[in-house]
């Protein structure tokens, strides 16, 4: 999903708007993952209702799991405050093992939280 726009006024018709053109040009009828690509968002002034968009579309069954872009795991100690996500992507490789030392690789999986890595 792109960054919220700081001018937004409607967060949940910005989601849904999104979403739906998103399912459109895919040509289906729900995602099974959505995620905010920037923890800024979830972290301004809109977090909270840009959360309730988020957890209506999972309600409604547009989006099967919701969860957060992170870049590094000192992100996870905040996000993982504001509301239970489903997936969590992260950078983990074999040059950057970030994730798993701050114990936060560990800490998802014992959550059950999906874990995408790129």
């Amino acid at each position: 999903m792109p960054s919220l726009s700081k001018d937004c006024n409607n967060i949940n018709s910005w989601v849904e708007e999104h979403v739906q053109s998103s399912l459109i040009r895919l040509g289906i009828s729900s995602l099974y993952g959505l995620l905010i690509h920037r923890s800024e968002d979830l972290l301004g002034n809109h977090g909270k209702k840009l959360i309730k968009a988020l957890k209506m579309l999972k309600q409604n069954g547009w989006v099967k799991k919701i969860g957060v872009s992170i870049y590094d795991p000192s992100e996870c100690e905040q996000v993982m405050q504001l509301t239970r996500f489903d997936i969590v992507q992260a950078p983990l490789n074999i040059i950057d093992r970030r994730l798993e030392a701050s114990g936060w690789l560990s800490k998802l999986y014992s959550e059950e939280i999906e874990i995408h890595t790129r």
